[in-house]
């Protein structure tokens, strides 16, 4: 029987040479997958309802801001709806436009009263935290903007503004929005800057006090672009930002107004010292200025920290890294040195979010290379973050505790005021706001606004007793205060009713004062004499002469 039998090494003549394949650099890639993505956006998800808890657990009744913004925006909803006039002179005191901001307000607030309103500051919260974690991949990398997202998120100003009726909250988004327009068509057509024109219009049309950071978003649009397109076209790209920005402003006077508010820093100055004010700014956001100067710092002494050495770059030069980390740390010294120059640090706890966005990419830089690279110290950036949310936390709960709890002056109110008074106050829109079912906002005259026809004849109405309630306040300063006080004085016809002490700001305890007009003195009834009538018989009479001698009667003279 035959066998077949092999020739000799012909399996190892087919046989596949064994190749050793290339070794990575490191053990995972820096481009971008499915799965990156995903844990990206839940660990984004879980930073958002962290923010959320943070700023729901916030408690207390409107200020005097918030009901002044709810009244605004409850005359702004009827004049759309029903075409009803705006009356109330709060509109004037409005720090923005009061067709926007106050117009969402309204709506939020006829849903649930105050915490509807407050929903909407929470919404534009949370959505700040998301665009300005897509921002910072796009400056930097994705570690990096979920560090500078989870540190964004608890800090004081914004857990604030997540559950407050005001306009910052609409305007930081609104700049951080145009901030990332902006980062996001670097490389595109310069048409593409329009796109970020609008939300920085919006955004001082919202809050008058976004314009002093629009200058930064046009220097923002030259640096990103200029290592793409150069000097010259980024230049111009800059200006394509900043003049339609500010004129979309011009047909509602948004821009005169603005201009006009920072003019006043170098003119006037408030009741607040300018060390105070810079004080209490360095307590609300020191930690977060430092982390970010440091991030600065690391950022410009090395770009990137290699964890990918084979990935290829575009690396930019020392010199634009510089101005850029300049351009963002003074963006956030600019607010506290501007609300320090006007003198008022009454809305700096707010004011300061729109610089600290543009910080905060810095902050995440900081805490990334803190951690190291492959996460090679986690504690130290877990500990920067926990030391960040537990002053958010204090600092917040204190600025919702810093004004007082309106519930005593409204019940004395409202035993005082009907329906045809008027009512003369210091604390603008918590009385028009609360006590709207037995007043109309028209019948408020706030005291920092006056009359149509001035403030002396605010004063000289005062001395007329044409205010049925006068309500001062002792945490308002400056003349028109005085002068108030004095016309009260003078005045004669006031009676103070009562005085209610309250906690405020750092401590200080301030007191209401309401005076009430004091009712005419009822006139005296006339006082009548009787006399004893006269006979026709006559009547004896007895008195006494002025000698004191008794005078003798005598008798009537006899008729015929």
């Amino acid at each position: 029987m035959d066998t077949f039998t092999a020739p000799p090494f012909t399996a190892a003549d087919h046989r596949v040479p064994y190749e050793i394949p290339e070794v990575p650099g490191t053990a995972w890639s820096a481009a971008p997958s499915r799965r990156r993505n995903r844990v990206s956006r839940l660990v984004l998800l879980a930073v958002l309802l962290i923010q959320a808890a943070l700023s729901l657990r916030l408690r207390n009744t409107a200020d005097a801001p918030e009901a002044s913004t709810l009244v605004v925006g409850r005359a702004e909803v009827a004049h759309l709806l029903h075409g009803t006039a705006v009356s109330t002179d709060l509109v004037h005191r409005f720090p923005g436009a009061p067709w926007f901001y106050p117009l969402l307000a309204g709506f939020g607030e006829s849903w649930d009263r105050v915490a509807g309103a407050r929903l909407i500051g929470l919404v534009c919260a949370l959505a700040t935290t998301a665009v300005l974690y897509a921002l910072t991949r796009r400056l930097f990398n994705e570690r990096v903007g979920l560090f500078t997202a989870a540190a964004y998120a608890v800090l004081q100003s914004t857990v604030v503004l997540g559950f407050y009726a005001s306009p910052d909250a609409l305007a930081v988004l609104l700049v951080t929005t145009a901030a990332w327009v902006v980062v996001r068509t670097g490389r595109r057509n310069p048409l593409w800057v329009l796109a970020a024109s609008v939300p920085a219009g919006l955004a001082v049309t919202a809050e008058y006090a976004a314009l002093i950071v629009v200058p930064s978003l046009a220097v923002l649009t030259v640096l990103t672009a200029a290592k793409h397109h150069g000097w010259g076209a980024s230049l111009l790209r800059g200006l394509l930002l900043l003049a339609p920005a500010l004129g979309l402003l011009l047909p509602f006077g948004g821009t005169r107004r603005a201009l006009t508010g920072l003019d006043g820093a170098l003119t006037r100055h408030g009741g607040a010292a300018a060390l105070d004010t810079l004080w209490l700014a360095g307590r609300l956001s020191g930690l977060f200025l430092l982390v970010a100067l440091a991030g600065g710092v690391a950022y410009v002494a090395r770009e990137r920290m290699n964890e990918v050495p084979e990935a290829e770059y575009r690396h930019d030069s020392r010199l634009l890294r510089v101005l850029l980390v300049a351009l963002l740390c003074g963006t956030a010294l600019l607010v506290p040195l501007y609300q320090a120059a006007v003198g008022d640090g009454t809305a700096l706890a707010r004011h300061l979010a729109l610089g600290l966005v543009f910080a905060a990419p810095l902050v995440g830089v900081g805490i990334s290379r803190v951690t190291g690279a492959h996460f090679r110290n986690p504690q130290l950036g877990i500990l920067l973050w926990v030391l960040t949310m537990a002053l958010g936390v204090h600092q917040s709960s204190q600025q919702f505790q810093g004004w007082p709890d309106g519930s005593a002056l409204l019940s004395t109110l409202d035993a005082r005021v009907d329906g045809t008074g008027r009512y003369l106050t210091q604390v603008d829109g918590l009385g028009a706001y609360y006590l709207d079912r037995k007043t109309t906002p028209a019948q408020w005259v706030s005291a920092a606004v006056g009359l149509p026809t001035g403030q002396d004849a605010t004063l000289a109405a005062v001395r007329s007793g044409s205010f049925q309630v006068v309500v001062l306040d002792s945490a308002v300063s400056g003349p028109a205060s005085s002068g108030l006080a004095g016309a009260l004085a003078a005045s004669h016809k006031y009676t103070l009713l009562k005085e209610i002490h309250y906690l405020g700001a750092g401590g200080h305890v301030y007191t209401y004062r309401v005076y009430v007009l004091t009712p005419p003195a009822p006139k005296k009834a006339p006082v009548h004499t009787h006399r004893p009538k006269k006979t026709g018989t006559g009547t004896a009479r007895t008195g006494t002469t002025k000698t004191g001698a008794t005078r003798k009667p005598t008798k009537a003279p006899a008729t015929h």
